[in-house]
C-alpha cells in the first residue's frame, strides 16, 4: 500500500516555499472575480484529500461503506463525521496561499495580489459539506482488499501489546518486533502496555482457580474456552459460549459468582480504548432482543467478540444459529449493513435449553462454581474490583496468564467438562420443583433396571393436579403443558421415552422396540 506524504497537520513551524504551499493546496480550485476570490473544493478534490489523510473505504462486500484510518501500520476505525473533522483541522492549519491575478491592456500589464486564507478554504469546505461528505461521494474511498492484516489463523495466535507482538503457535510462545512485520494491525487491538512474559501465578489465575473448584480439568476446559473467545480465526466448527453458575439458585438476579469479571477481563484483552473501541463489544441482556434485525448494531467492522451480558430468562439460542455459523448481520443508523464473522459470548442467570441437536452443537456451556456470590464476592477476597490499583507485576502475570489461555485452546481445542449441574437447572426453570420431584417418583420403579412402564396420560395428569392443584394454573392448556414437563424431564435426565396415540393416549418410557416402531409409524403418518 502507498502512504502518502502529506502530513495530517500542517508544520508551520518553518517558513514553507511557493512549490510546498501549492502542495498543502492542491486539494481545490479558485477563481477571482470582481476583486473576490472564490475557492471550490470539488468532490475529487475532497477525495484525493481525504486519501492523502489515509483515509479509505473498508467495506465487506462492495456495497458496504464503513471507514478507517491508517497511520504507522496501524488502522482504526472512523466516521463520516471523522473524516470532516480531520479535513476542516487541516485546512486550519494551512499556511496562506499567495495567489494573483494578471490582466494585460494593450503592452501594460497589471498584477493583483490576493490571499486564500484557511477560514476562505474552510467557509467553502462547510458550505458544501453536505454534498462532499455523502456516502455515494465517500465511497470511492480505497477498499478493502488493498488492506493485508497480520491475522490469527487456525494454529496461530496473535497478542498485541505497545512494545511487542505475541505470538503462540502449537510448539512454543514468541516475541515478534512491529518492525520485523510488513502487515497492519487494528490499532484498537494493540493493550496499551509493555508487556514481559512471567511464569509466576498472579490473583486474577488465583480466581479462575476459585471459579473452577481447584479443579484441574475444570480450569484447562474454561481457559480453553478464554483461548477460544480470544482467537480471531473462523474457519473451524463455531459455538456460542455460555456462561452461568452451577448452584440452583438461578431465579434470583444477584449473580455474582464471576461472570461479570470474565467480561471485563476479555475486554482488557481486545479493547484498546475500554469506551469506546469495538473489538469487544457487551450488549445487555435487556437490550437483545434476537428477533430485531438490528440487534447487533453496537458491532462495527473490527469487532471480534459479541457479549450479551445477563441474558434474560426468555433468551432464544435459535435465532443466533445462523449469526454463529455464517457471521453476524451489523445494521446501524445512517450506516449500510455488512455481514462478518464474531465470536458469540452469552452470560446469564439462568440455563438455556439446548432442545435440539442443532442447538447442542452450536452451544458450549461452562457452569462457575458458587465459590463466590452476591454474599461473598471476589472484591471480599483479593481486594481489587477487576484491574484497580493493580501495579506492572500484576498486569503482567494477568496477561501472561491470558497468554496461557489462548496457548491452551491452540494446542487443546475447545475443552468439555463434566456437567455440574445444567440439566437439573434447566429442568427447575423450565417446569415445576413439584412436578420435578413428583415424576421423579413416579419412574423410580423403573429407572434401574429400564424396565418398560406404560402411563395412561390423563390418568398420570389427574394424579398430578389433585395432588398439587395450583401448579398448573397459569396455563390455559394444562393437559398439555403437563406432558411437555413430562417429556423436557425425560429429555433432560436421559430417560428413554415415547408417546403412542389411542383411544387412551400412552406415554411410555424405557419402550421396547415394537413400542417405538409404532410411535414412529404414527409420527409419520401424521406429517404425511
Amino acid at each position: 500500500m502507498s502512504i502518502h506524504n502529506l502530513p495530517e497537520k500542517v508544520d508551520t513551524t518553518n517558513q514553507k516555499t511557493i512549490e510546498e504551499i501549492e502542495l498543502l493546496h492542491k486539494f481545490y480550485s479558485y477563481e477571482i472575480k470582481d476583486k473576490k476570490v472564490k475557492v471550490v473544493i470539488s468532490r475529487p478534490g475532497f477525495i484525493d484529500l481525504a486519501l492523502q489523510l489515509n483515509f479509505y473505504r473498508f467495506g465487506s462486500s462492495n456495497e458496504t461503506n464503513a471507514f478507517v484510518k491508517l497511520a504507522n501500520g496501524r488502522v482504526s476505525v472512523a466516521t463520516e463525521e471523522d473524516i470532516q473533522y480531520t479535513i476542516e483541522d487541516y485546512i486550519e492549519q494551512l499556511p496562506d496561499r499567495p495567489v494573483e491575478k494578471k490582466t494585460q491592456d494593450g503592452d501594460t500589464i497589471t498584477v493583483e495580489h490576493y490571499t486564500i486564507t484557511p477560514e476562505l478554504i474552510r467557509n467553502s469546505f462547510i458550505n458544501n459539506i453536505e454534498k462532499l461528505t455523502a456516502r455515494k461521494n465517500l465511497s470511492f474511498l480505497r477498499n478493502k482488499h488493498e488492506f493485508k492484516f497480520l491475522e490469527d489463523a487456525e494454529k496461530d495466535k496473535y497478542i498485541f501489546f505497545n512494545n511487542t507482538i505475541i505470538h503462540i503457535k502449537e510448539n512454543g510462545i514468541s516475541n515478534l518486533s512491529y518492525t520485523d512485520i510488513d502487515k497492519l494491525v487494528w490499532e484498537s487491538s494493540i493493550i496499551d502496555f509493555d508487556f514481559t512474559y512471567t511464569e509466576q501465578k498472579g490473583e486474577f489465575e488465583q480466581f479462575f482457580e476459585d471459579i473452577t473448584g481447584a479443579d484441574d480439568t475444570r480450569k484447562n476446559s474454561l481457559m480453553s474456552v478464554i483461548g477460544y473467545l480470544l482467537h480471531n480465526f473462523y474457519d473451524y466448527d463455531l459455538r456460542a459460549i455460555f456462561i452461568t453458575d452451577v448452584n440452583l439458585d438461578f431465579d434470583t438476579r444477584a449473580g455474582g459468582t464471576g461472570k461479570g469479571i470474565i467480561g471485563k477481563a476479555l475486554m482488557q484483552m481486545l479493547n484498546r480504548n475500554k469506551q469506546n473501541d469495538t473489538t469487544y463489544v457487551s450488549i445487555p441482556g435487556t437490550d437483545f432482543n434476537g428477533d430485531k434485525d438490528n440487534r447487533y448494531s453496537r458491532a462495527d467492522v473490527n469487532t471480534q467478540l459479541i457479549h450479551i451480558e445477563d441474558a434474560k430468562k426468555t433468551f432464544n439460542m435459535e435465532n443466533m444459529v445462523n449469526d454463529i455459523t455464517e457471521g453476524v448481520n451489523v445494521r446501524k443508523m445512517y450506516r449500510d449493513p455488512f455481514s462478518k464473522n464474531m465470536k458469540i459470548l452469552v452470560s446469564t442467570n439462568f440455563s438455556i435449553d439446548f432442545n435440539s441437536a442443532t442447538l447442542k452443537r452450536r452451544g458450549f456451556i461452562f457452569e462457575l462454581t458458587n465459590y463466590f456470590s452476591d454474599k461473598f464476592r471476589p472484591s471480599e477476597k483479593y481486594k481489587w474490583f477487576f484491574g484497580k490499583d493493580w501495579n506492572t507485576d500484576d498486569w503482567n502475570q494477568f496477561y501472561s496468564f491470558m497468554v496461557r489461555c489462548c496457548y491452551m485452546f491452540i494446542c487443546k481445542g475447545l475443552i468439555f467438562s463434566n456437567e455440574q449441574n445444567y440439566s437439573n437447572r434447566v429442568l427447575l426453570q423450565s417446569t415445576d420443583p413439584d412436578f420435578v420431584d413428583w415424576f421423579a417418583n413416579q419412574i423410580e420403579p423403573y429407572k434401574a433396571e429400564e424396565i418398560e412402564h406404560t402411563f395412561i396420560k390423563e390418568n398420570l395428569f389427574q394424579s398430578f393436579i389433585e395432588r398439587y392443584p395450583d401448579a398448573l394454573i397459569a396455563y390455559t392448556k394444562k393437559r398439555n403443558k403437563f406432558t411437555e414437563w413430562c417429556q423436557t424431564y425425560c429429555r433432560l435426565k436421559t430417560v428413554r421415552y415415547c408417546e403412542i396415540r389411542s383411544t387412551l393416549d400412552e406415554f411410555v418410557i424405557y419402550p421396547s422396540a415394537q413400542k417405538l416402531n409404532k410411535s414412529k409409524e404414527q409420527k409419520n403418518k401424521l406429517q404425511q
